[in-house]
């Protein structure tokens, strides 16, 4: 979530962001500095009627101290009605600042400098390729030899959780489980330091990295425990620091961490490849 003082110091910066990531208006950032002027301006007021209601219990106490107990029930008669809009504000005030987290909330962080502006994967910049794409039209999907030999089992992964989970068999697994060494020890040679996360977070680490409120629709949920299955390694791994204020010198931390990935997926991504 950006710095509310960073979006008034970079309004421009911010909104262009919002376009160049597809967002079809940008007009979420003129509202939430807005909502957050209201909010300044009455707690301005709020902090007044609290020196004012302080002020009014110290002179009541004098004034019982002197004997001068008409006058202190006079000035008690002022602090209930300051009280009760003192009460009023607050939650006017607790109100104004979910609103404005609200909208926080919805504004995205503004992508670096450097990367393409695009509307669609035909805007894609390609960077380094390795290698030439193998272009012999006879092979067949990966998908179509792994279920042909029964190495991965589509039909017996939905009878036992549903479709989206199949079971990896044999060789396939094999594979897999091989993969995941070689990439983490690859990555380990160049600097990173292997995490084993948690499968499930909590909702401030979701909300951290951006899965809520935007995809929450996206993410299975565990409410009697108020847990979240994590989408993808990045939210544990992001979230490993939260909260925390690295020094310069322990400058760049790289993690690698394999872990499953449980999303609601929709179109081709959702795809069983």
């Amino acid at each position: 979530m950006l710095d509310i003082n960073f979006i008034k110091e970079n309004k421009e910066k911010v909104k262009q962001g919002m376009l160049n990531k597809g967002e079809k208006t940008n007009s979420l950032v003129d509202e939430v500095i807005a909502k957050d002027e209201q909010w300044r301006e009455l707690v301005q007021k709020v902090d007044a009627i609290r020196t004012e209601s302080n002020a009014k219990a110290k002179q009541i106490g004098a004034l019982m101290g002197q004997g001068k107990k008409e006058e202190a029930q006079s000035i008690i008669a002022e602090t209930t009605k300051i009280k009760e809009d003192l009460k009023e504000f607050e939650e006017e005030l607790k109100t104004l600042a979910d609103e404005r987290e609200s909208m926080l909330l919805r504004i995205p962080n503004v992508a670096h400098p450097t990367v393409p502006v695009g509307a669609t994967e035909s805007d894609n910049e390609v960077f380094a390729t390795w290698g030439e794409p193998n272009k012999e039209e006879w092979r067949k999907p990966h998908w179509d030899i792994t279920e042909r030999y029964g190495w991965v089992d589509f039909e017996r992964g939905v009878k036992v959780a549903g479709a989206g989970f199949p079971f990896y068999v044999g060789p396939v697994a094999q594979l897999q489980r091989a993969l995941i060494n070689y990439f983490i020890n690859e990555a380990g040679k160049t600097g990173y330091t292997e995490l084993q996360a948690p499968y499930f977070v909590n909702e401030d680490s979701a909300r951290g990295t951006g899965q809520i409120p935007d995809k929450e629709d996206m993410m299975y949920v565990i409410p009697r425990d108020e847990f979240f299955a994590i989408p993808t390694a990045e939210v544990p791994v992001t979230n490993f620091h939260r909260d925390e204020i690295l020094a310069e010198s322990e400058l760049p931390v790289k993690y690698v961490c394999y872990t499953p990935c449980w999303r609601r997926e929709a179109g081709s991504y959702g795809k069983d490849v």
